[in-house]
């Protein structure tokens, strides 16, 4: 026969193999909890991260300067005409000064006035020193494109050190949408 002893022994056993479940369970429920909480948290994170790289993203491709207001053409020709100077061109060197019509850059808030230079009979030198000395960072002047051929004309087409050259002009103007 089973004693009483042996009974509240094994009870107390069984309700303390039951307790250690319990505790266990209670403390994997609150480890799950803890982990679901620091995951909620790590997914936050990382969607602000992929926020803040796309804002990154779309502020590499805005311009590093801008003006306020764009130049007058007069303005921008007497800037062409001094970086003609400069460059020591010849005066029958600057074939054309054509303005373009302005366009907004993407969807920013910013402008592009662009015009367009056509140089003849040019050295490499010359056409280098010249788009050098048109830009100017707080006017928000760029070279933007640069376009190089060999000159057509009989008189300088044979020597092969003079070039055509084609300049784009660009300045970048800060213009809110809302304008």
């Amino acid at each position: 026969m089973i004693n009483r002893e042996t009974l509240r022994r094994g009870s107390a056993f069984k309700l303390l193999a039951l307790g250690a479940l319990v505790l266990a369970a209670l403390f994997g429920y609150l480890k799950m909890n803890a982990a679901a909480a620091a995951m909620q948290t790590a997914s936050q994170d990382v969607a602000a991260c992929r926020t803040l790289v796309a804002e990154i993203t779309e502020l590499q491709d805005l311009p590093q300067f801008a003006a306020l207001e764009a130049d007058r053409p007069q303005t921008i020709r007497e800037s062409v005409e001094q970086a003609t100077k400069t460059a020591r061109l010849p005066a029958a060197s600057l074939i054309r000064i054509q303005p373009q019509p302005p366009f907004r850059l993407g969807n920013s808030e910013y402008r592009l006035w662009p015009t367009r230079l056509e140089l003849n009979a040019v050295t490499l030198q010359q056409v280098t020193s010249f788009a050098h000395a048109l830009a100017d960072e707080q006017r928000g002047l760029t070279v933007r494109d640069l376009r190089l051929w060999t000159p057509t004309s009989e008189s300088t087409a044979g020597s092969g050190e003079t070039w055509s050259a084609e300049i784009t002009l660009t300045q970048v103007t800060f213009s809110p949408k809302s304008r």
